[in-house]
């Protein structure tokens, strides 16, 4: 006589690389400057948290969180280097937050008459980089997108980076009408710093502190866990009676 018992012993995800693309909100500036250098906090970076985050939930699998955030980059050059990079990366999956510094230029307040452009383009490039990573030769799966995060309040330092928050509305309502028709996953970032934004944002107004990076990484975490399939690690253990 047999037995078996099965035991519930976590979950496997089926996508364990990901690849962070973007500016230096990705990359984990943190607002600050010290000897003239831009602060870059990778333990703080939302990519980082990601990785906790995923290893956490799904230990042991091997699980690869690249940053690939460059400060001060233009989306458009963000876009001519993204093939090299997926290149060199082989992600299954692709996370885009980008855009901050276009919007810079003509969207802060007040805002100029090219900030409708700069949010055209931003757009605009980010659907062109989804379009390059769903197709051939990268032809991924999973891409998701985040919305701009919401300007906080400047609260001194050499550099005012607050971006008008209706340029980023409108970015955001773009990116949410436009985005998920090429296959995009769209992970709605900005209300989760609503009403949060002298935590969760430093004081130059634009980059996020480590409870804004919480806030990003946990977004992405939860839109990675709705899209990509889990199967459970089951234990199967038998007992013989005689």
């Amino acid at each position: 006589m047999c037995t078996f018992n099965v035991t519930l012993t976590g979950v496997q995800i089926a996508v364990t690389r990901y690849l962070a693309f973007g500016d230096s909100v990705t990359e984990g500036q943190n607002g600050r400057i010290a000897f003239g250098l831009e602060i870059v906090d990778v333990p703080s970076a939302y990519p980082t948290k990601l990785q906790f985050l995923l290893d956490g939930a799904y230990p042991n699998e091997g699980i690869v969180v690249s940053n690939r955030g460059v400060g001060g980059e233009d989306i458009r050059d963000g876009k001519a280097r993204l093939p090299d990079v997926l290149a060199q990366e082989h992600p299954e999956a692709l996370l885009l937050l980008h855009g901050y510094n276009n919007l810079l230029a003509d969207c802060q307040n007040p805002v100029t008459s090219r900030c409708s452009t700069q949010i055209e383009t931003v757009v605009e490039t980010l659907r062109d980089m989804v379009r390059i990573a769903r197709r051939a030769p990268f032809s991924l799966s999973y891409v998701f997108v985040g919305t701009l995060t919401p300007p906080g309040p400047f609260r001194g330092g050499p550099r005012d980076r607050r971006i008008a928050d209706d340029a980023i509305m409108k970015t955001n309502a773009e990116i949410k009408q436009k985005l998920p028709g090429e296959g995009a996953t769209i992970v709605d970032i900005y209300p989760l710093f609503l009403g949060h934004e002298s935590e969760y944002i430093s004081p130059d107004g634009l980059h996020p502190d480590p409870p804004g990076n919480d806030a990003i990484a946990g977004a992405f975490f939860d839109a990675i866990k709705a899209a990509i399939p889990q199967n459970p690690l089951l234990r199967l253990t038998a007992a013989f009676r005689h």
